[in-house]
Order: structure tokens, then sequence, then C-alpha cells
């Protein structure tokens, strides 16, 4: 079954959660604003008693991203993943491009073409990184030589959300996710 899948940063849990993203109105502040919190609905363990039942669990709204479909290394790739790509020409030689961006979703130009998906905000500069649709990039990672003849490499190596949460706490990132 093909089903829309998201994730959010459960604080009480203090991990991700996965399910359907909402909003849910909250009511107005003193201001007469309308407040809102974020909610995800959660599927409870399909091997558990209580297969079938839903659960609404509180997430960080900020944290909420869409999933894009995709795997990288065994892991889902989600809205909001900081992400490194690496080429290697095919004798295994290192050409030196690497590059690290933020998966988004929107409105996107590259190479000249608007489109609206799944897209690469790069943190970075290099020819390469011009093409911006994640799909031209998992195609690349997947099918070495599809690409100027390199085989690329993607890594997921963190969150924006994490990031947040670390530099909050006032901890260092490693140096490669230090550019986003």
């Amino acid at each position: 079954m093909d089903r829309k899948r998201d994730r959010g940063w459960n604080l009480e849990k203090g991990e991700w959660v996965y399910g359907n993203y909402f909003e849910v109105r909250a009511g107005l502040d003193i201001f007469g604003n309308e407040e809102y919190f974020a909610g995800m609905i959660c599927e409870d363990s399909r091997s558990s008693a209580n297969a079938g039942n839903f659960t609404m669990v509180d997430v960080v709204r900020e944290s909420a991203g869409r999933s894009t479909g995709e795997f990288v290394g065994g892991q889902e790739l989600f809205e909001g993943d900081i992400i490194r790509v690496e080429n290697v020409s095919p004798d295994g030689v290192d050409s030196g491009e690497t590059g690290t961006g933020v998966i988004c979703y929107g409105i996107c130009n590259g190479w000249g073409q608007n489109y609206i998906g799944f897209y690469i905000d790069w943190k970075c500069t290099g020819y390469a990184f011009h093409d911006k649709n994640l799909n031209s990039w998992i195609d690349a990672c997947r099918n070495p030589n599809t690409f100027w003849g390199w085989e690329w490499n993607m890594t997921i190596i963190g969150t924006v959300y994490e990031q947040t949460l670390r530099e909050a706490q006032n901890q260092s990132l490693p140096a490669e996710s230090s550019m986003v």
C-alpha cells in the first residue's frame, strides 16, 4: 500500500516519530492571533495486539518533514535531511568534488528549469552542484557513470532540526556539516 509518510521530533520521547503530519488549531493567543500546535498520527506497531490503532503524538512543528520515497544506504530520505555527495572516478581516484546540501520540497530552478518537487539546497559551489533535482542525484548515485562518467556517493549526515538542537546546546558539529 502506497502511503504518505512524514517524520517529526517528539520532545517527550526524544526521538523521531513517523506517520501522517497534520496541524490542529489550538485556539487564540492574547492578541487574538490563531495559535497552532503540530500533531502526528502514528500507527501502533503492526506486530502488537493493538495493530491498526492510531495514536496522536505531538511533534515540534519545525522538525516535520515528508518522505522523499527514496533510500540512501538503507536510510529513508526526508525533507530536512542534510546530505553529503562526493564523487570518485572509475579508477578509484577521488575527484575532489564534494558537496553538502539540505533536502527541500517546493519550487526549484535547476539548470534553468523550474519544477515542483524534492530538490537539494546546496551549501557549496561547483559545476556539478548547479543540478538541484534530487531525482537526478539519486539516479547518479545508483547508476555509476551517468553523470560525467563519475561514480557518486550520497550519505545522510544529519538533519536541519538536529543541527538546530546542537547549536542551541552549544555543541559543535562535524566539519562536513558545519556549512549548513
